[in-house]
């Protein structure tokens, strides 16, 4: 399956008569729920973008792989109903192995 997200956004701030633009995008190819790829792109006005490539690997039903590689804007990231702030994630690479029990 084919997923792609996209998202834009303008901030206008009234008191520095100023606004931002973000644009984030993240297209996904998911296969036959074995592995997933996603590219993430997320970009502020004239800033350099981040971005990243990540592959997952469904090893069993309980466990799964994911690699890695690029960058990610830190902030405040929600997920299964907890928040926590993550600092910026710049040209690196991430190995996370899950497992669920």
């Amino acid at each position: 399956s084919l997923t792609f997200y996209l998202e834009i956004q303008e901030k206008s701030e009234e008191r520095s008569n100023s606004s931002h633009d973000y644009v984030y995008f993240s297209p996904s190819y998911n296969h036959f729920g074995k592995w997933l790829f996603t590219l993430f792109l997320d970009k502020e006005d004239s800033k350099d973008p981040w971005s990243g490539l990540d592959f997952t690997y469904n090893i069993k039903n309980s466990s799964q792989l994911s690699l890695f590689y690029g960058s990610q804007k830190g902030g405040l990231v929600c997920a299964n109903g907890s928040c926590v702030i993550q600092p910026d994630f710049e040209d690196g690479f991430k190995v996370t192995y899950l497992i669920s029990i």
